[in-house]
This record gives structure tokens, sequence and C-alpha cells, in this order.
């Protein structure tokens, strides 16, 4: 808190008037950061690729302020940010002729997706940061089992331990295919 004080050039008793607490400054600027999305320039683009381009704005976002991670699994962003968030994706969705249940279901899905993204690039480079990949982490720890423990694992080990950078690209598709096969509907080409 002195830092910031020092930073914005005002006391530090000025900053306790604003905000109570270290934690509360955090909640604020994690909650500031996720409500400011960027999704300009979608209102032309098909459901499909509003739905990729929404899921990697909240995963970058998640990548680039992990603490918002946090905030989120502590229930410390509270509902507002969540519910303008999703109130601006439903508008978007019910645009491109969604119910807003529909677009309710879709959007749990996308942001769960987005989430398990973040955590998963966040874990890769936690994990570089300590000199292994995910990848060299897995390998190193079947070395820990007999050769005959976890036969599906090591057939698979490969596969187990998947480039997070292009997780999220991977998982969406599906969700996406499927959503374009209940409505009937082509999915257009990139």
């Amino acid at each position: 808190m002195k830092r910031l004080a020092e930073h914005l050039g005002v006391g530090t008793a000025t900053l306790y008037q604003y905000v109570g607490s270290r934690d509360e400054l955090l909640k604020l600027a994690a909650a500031r950061q996720v409500s400011s999305l960027d999704m300009e320039e979608t209102d032309d683009l098909h459901w499909s690729k509003f739905l990729v381009i929404f899921a990697q704005a909240i995963q970058e976002q998640l990548v680039q302020q992990p603490q918002i991670i946090v905030q989120f699994i502590d229930a410390g962003l509270g509902p507002e940010v969540e519910l303008e968030v999703a109130e601006r994706f439903l508008q978007a969705m019910v645009a491109r002729g969604f119910t807003p249940e529909e677009a309710l279901n879709i959007q749990m899905h996308i942001g769960a997706l987005a989430i398990a993204g973040a955590v998963a690039i966040c874990r890769e480079r936690a994990s570089r940061a300590r000199g292994r990949s995910s990848t060299a982490r897995v390998q190193a720890a079947l070395t820990h089992y007999a050769p005959e423990e976890l036969p599906l694992i090591r057939r698979h080990a490969e596969h187990y331990s998947t480039e997070a950078e292009t997780m999220l690209a991977r998982v969406i598709a599906p969700l996406i295919e499927r959503i374009a096969r209940e409505r009937g509907e082509e999915l257009p080409g990139d």
C-alpha cells in the first residue's frame, strides 16, 4: 500500500480513505480487469467465432493477471463482475439468434474452459520457471512407479501433458461443433 501511495503521489492515509485494505485493493483491481474484457469489433462475427474470441479474451486476462484466478476461487470478485460479463455475453448471443437460456448455458461452458486453459498455461509457465516443462515432470514422476504400474498412462504419456497454450482451442472446438449440430447449422470456414 505504501509503494502504491508513493506511485500515486498521495499519502498512505489518503489511499486508505478509498480502500480499506490491500485485499480490498486487489479485489477492486481484479474486478476492474475482468469487467474491462475487450470484445471490441465482434458484432459482425458468426457466433462460433465470437465464442472463440470471448474464451480467448477471458483466458488472456487470467494469464496476464493470475491473481484474478485466486480472487475468483476465493469469491473475492463478487457476483457483480461475473454478472456484468455474463450480461454482455448474453446480449451478444441473443443478437445472434440464441435464447437467453441457451446463451447462459454456453457462457458457463465457455467460462469454465477459459479458466481451465488459463490455469494450464499458468501452471506450465510455473513449471518452466522451475526448470522443467509439465511433460518432463510427468516423465520424471513415472520413474517413481514400477514399470508395470500405470500402464495406460505410460502408453499415452505424450498425450497426458498437452501443450497448455493450445488447450483452449482443442477443447472448445467440440463444444462449438455440438452447438452447430444441435442448431442444424454448418460452421463457416476459416
